[in-house]
């Protein structure tokens, strides 16, 4: 799971601030994410539209086996892309 933190701390201490923010930065560099620290209004709805313009541009990938067996053993597998134009 990937994790944006957004810390709007404009009424924080420094010394707290400082700690947070170190804290939000690690669960978000750990997870892919990215840490946002908006000082205004403005800057917390620029950051809100960079979270989802991320996630927008992601995508995801399942698989399941038709292989019933629980051996533990590789699987083969072919992954093809199919875009809109090509019409499947």
């Amino acid at each position: 799971m990937t994790v944006y933190s957004i810390g709007f701390m404009r009424h924080t201490s420094a010394l707290t601030r400082f700690a947070d923010e170190g804290r939000l930065r690690q669960i978000a560099e750990i997870t892919g994410g990215q840490a946002f620290f908006p000082a205004t209004m403005a800057d917390l709805d620029a950051a809100y539209a960079k979270v989802l313009a991320e996630m927008r541009a992601r995508y995801s990938l399942g698989y399941v086996s038709t292989n019933q067996r629980r051996d533990g053993t590789w699987r083969r597998v072919d992954i093809r892309v199919r875009t809109a134009r090509s019409g499947g």
